[in-house]
């Protein structure tokens, strides 16, 4: 037993004396930034209808909670004039720190999916998320949607684009 001590005492003193360090933390990648804010504008949201609508809409969307490339917030057409008001989450969010971004944004109610909720339609099929980019100061995506209207059914391209509060 003395001489497999000793033999590994041997063994582990050029270690102690080697010219390598020893880095505990490693490499590190790239630092993810905070994306958390309000972004808005008058044309916030905007949709165009097989049918021939199109519009822009008043509105907001808010990041309220971000952990790493995960985010989720509120969003709200505040424009009764032209679109009536709707509001929600924006759930399922991730972003690359290359600015690419996705996310939900789901209502309350009967039918979650945002665009078929917007014109009190039924989602048929097409995006359930948005996807786009996101800057320091701006937010623009977008989705292509089937839904079941009274008067048939519709595909709906809609697009969030603003800038973030105070920028």
């Amino acid at each position: 037993m003395r001489r497999v001590c000793l033999l590994l005492l041997l063994i582990g003193l050029p270690a102690c004396n080697s010219d390598e360090t020893f880095d505990p933390v490693g490499p590190s990648g790239p630092t993810v930034p905070s994306i958390g804010g309000t972004f808005s504008s008058p044309n916030m949201f905007h949709f165009e209808v097989t049918d021939g609508r199109v519009f822009d809409c008043n509105g907001a969307l808010t990041i309220g909670t971000q952990i790493a490339t995960s985010f989720s917030g509120t969003f709200v057409i505040a424009d009764q004039e032209r679109c009536g008001g709707i509001g929600g989450t924006v759930t399922s969010g991730t972003f690359s720190t290359d600015g690419t971004i996705s996310f939900a944004l789901t209502s309350a109610g009967t039918e979650t999916v945002f665009v078929a909720s917007a014109f009190g339609c039924t989602y048929v099929s097409g995006d359930r998320l948005m996807t786009g980019t996101i800057t320091a100061t701006d937010l623009r995506a977008e989705s292509r949607t089937m839904i079941n209207c009274s008067t048939g059914v519709q595909s709906v391209f809609a697009r969030v684009a603003g800038s973030r509060s105070g920028q």
